[in-house]
């Protein structure tokens, strides 16, 4: 995850372009089965591992792409920032989406805008202490990291991590 977000943040990067999002499982309609955080971002998902990854390098998020579940999330989470729905999931197989001449419009202009409003975008920052609980899908994740100081296990598939650094914090459930 570490590797995917400083791609999207070089040194003269003032802001993520674009950032396409899977929506989480809560939504309803779509779902997000690699792991769950719902301690530090009061149960966000990919969305808020991203901007909280990026506002820990001082960067903001300015522009998010997803499906509709995931853009709904991204609001809540980010504020005022661009969105561009690309697609409204209707199950974790199938979704309805824009044809990708349309999707490619709407996110090009949305990214001008996303430019524009850089300089004045505030990065999403996440303060100490952290606390970061992960539901994996499969068991044999939990039990690589269990042993790893500062893991508690929670339950078969799960585990919990307290911490004041952020990026060791990530490291230690698997997302760097």
């Amino acid at each position: 995850m570490l590797g995917y977000v400083k791609a999207a943040i070089e040194p003269s990067t003032k802001a993520p372009k674009l950032i396409p999002i899977n929506s989480p499982r809560a939504a309803g309609t779509a779902y997000f089965s690699y792991h769950e955080m719902p301690s530090v971002f009061k149960r966000a998902r990919e969305i808020g591992i991203i901007a909280a990854l990026a506002g820990h390098f001082g960067v903001p998020v300015t522009l998010v792409t997803g499906d509709a579940a995931a853009v709904e999330e991204a609001r809540r989470l980010l504020g005022e920032v661009k969105y561009v729905i690309a697609k409204w999931g209707l199950g974790r197989q199938f979704a309805l989406s824009l044809s990708p001449k349309k999707a490619r419009q709407l996110i090009e202009r949305a990214a001008e805008e996303a430019v524009r409003i850089a300089a004045s975008a505030k990065p999403f920052r996440v303060e100490p202490p952290y606390e970061l609980s992960v539901e994996y899908t499969r068991a044999e994740y939990a039990d690589a990291r269990e042993h790893l100081p500062g893991v508690e296990r929670l339950g078969e598939r799960a585990v919990r991590v307290k911490g004041h650094d952020l990026i060791q914090v990530f490291k230690l459930v698997g997302f760097c």
